[in-house]
């Protein structure tokens, strides 16, 4: 019988799964992902083709979190030749003219 050995074992190949089994392998750690359903499937909360990421945020903390995401995004796209993101425009709704959290998200664009 044979041994397998993982510097981690990571549970669940969801988006949260997924991105640290690859950021664990990327910096050189042996790595097992274990998912429930054969991949690609559509069971998880973040799988799909409507879902959303966006830049604009308020808080400068997550605008740099997400300036990063983006890079490795496009750092994904760009080393397995396929296209993962379709940038697209951003369509607010308020029902008040005043709105802190839209205000915030409308500054963050000129940062």
């Amino acid at each position: 019988m044979s041994v397998l050995d993982y510097d981690h074992i990571v549970v669940g190949a969801g988006i949260s799964g997924s991105c640290a089994a690859y950021q664990l392998a990327r910096r050189g750690a042996s790595v097992l992902l274990l998912e429930k359903f054969p991949l690609p499937h559509s069971r998880g909360s973040s799988h799909g083709q409507s879902r959303i990421i966006r830049r604009a945020y308020p808080d400068p903390i997550f605008q740099r979190l997400m300036d990063e995401a983006y890079r490795e995004w496009h750092q994904i796209e760009k080393l397995q030749g396929v296209r993962l993101i379709k940038e697209t425009g951003l369509l607010c709704f308020a029902d008040e003219e005043e709105n802190p959290f839209l205000n915030g998200v409308i500054s963050s664009f000129a940062q």
